[in-house]
């Protein structure tokens, strides 16, 4: 928890032009995110994140080395509200694994819904809180992977 601290202040006086990036500080016991990487099915490629047991997070934001800002997961569609996307899961932090498929997962970037691995490169995924309000944003899982898109 100590560790957590640094991380909320950087976050906090963090600058707009560039995307902060916290993988390297929370490598350590109190990352929520064990590991992340790109597994391949039968229905194609999936990003696996392996969860600490009861971590903390409601919600998944994903940025790219190449485009910025990032895009928040979009776990589902609310049934019965046309255009409404559901960015927060209660039970994120409960689940010991978190399977994203590649080719449909998609995000929410300012109020635009895009298809979130549109290209190769490095990924960084954040697990964490509030983060379309970014002075109040806290992260508590973080890792990198690269992703190839065909």
């Amino acid at each position: 928890m100590v560790v957590l601290l640094p991380i909320l202040a950087l976050l906090a006086t963090s600058s707009t032009a560039e995307a902060p990036d916290f993988s390297g500080l929370l490598s350590t016991n109190v990352n929520t995110i064990r590991s992340c990487e790109i597994v391949r099915r039968t229905d194609g490629d999936h990003l696996v994140l392996s969860m600490l047991p009861h971590g903390e997070g409601d919600a998944i934001h994903i940025d790219s080395d190449f485009t910025f800002p990032g895009l928040d997961f979009i776990f589902a569609v609310r049934p019965g509200k046309k255009g409404r996307f559901k960015i927060t899961s209660d039970t994120l932090g409960s689940l010991a694994q978190i399977d994203i498929p590649v080719r449909s997962a998609i995000g929410l970037r300012y109020n635009r819904a895009e298809r979130i691995f549109a290209r190769s490169g490095s990924y960084s995924i954040y697990v964490g809180f509030n983060f379309r309000g970014s002075d109040e944003s806290q992260i508590f899982g973080a890792c990198e992977v690269a992703v190839h898109v065909e």
